[in-house]
């Protein structure tokens, strides 16, 4: 055979399965047989890809695999979260301004009795002596 006019040349026998990209269901499967063997003359060098046809090449169809999580990364994220949170809270507490100095100590108590109406002056209020 001529191996000149090929764009690949498959130099060692088995089974090779291309894929396409683009779309999944676009396959090629090429059989390559043993050095020395003959393949049968009474079937076709180039066979559409049924699913008789694959078993009787060997190939089956996997499926893909419906992988675990990663729980020692999920874990790590969920440490470094609570951690980021804690230490966020303790620095919240621990820097807040102090308050004290702003807020009178003990109870405010109002100036006029009568909270939101407006102070009347001394030398206004009427006396009855």
């Amino acid at each position: 055979i001529n191996s000149t006019r090929f764009a690949h040349v498959f130099v060692e026998s088995g089974k090779y399965v291309f894929l396409d990209n683009a779309v999944s269901d676009w396959s090629l499967i090429v059989v390559v047989s043993e050095k020395g063997s003959e393949c049968n003359p009474t079937t076709l060098a180039f066979q559409p890809s049924t699913p008789a046809q694959l078993v009787r090449h060997g190939i089956v169809k996997k499926h893909k695999l419906n992988l675990l999580p990663d729980w020692e990364f999920i874990m790590g994220i969920l440490s470094l979260l609570v951690l980021l949170i804690i230490v966020l809270t303790v620095s919240a507490l621990v820097l807040r301004p102090n308050r004290s100095k702003l807020i009178a100590h003990g109870r405010p108590k109002p100036k006029w009795r009568g909270l939101g109406e407006p102070s009347v002056p001394v030398e206004y209020v009427h006396n009855a002596d």
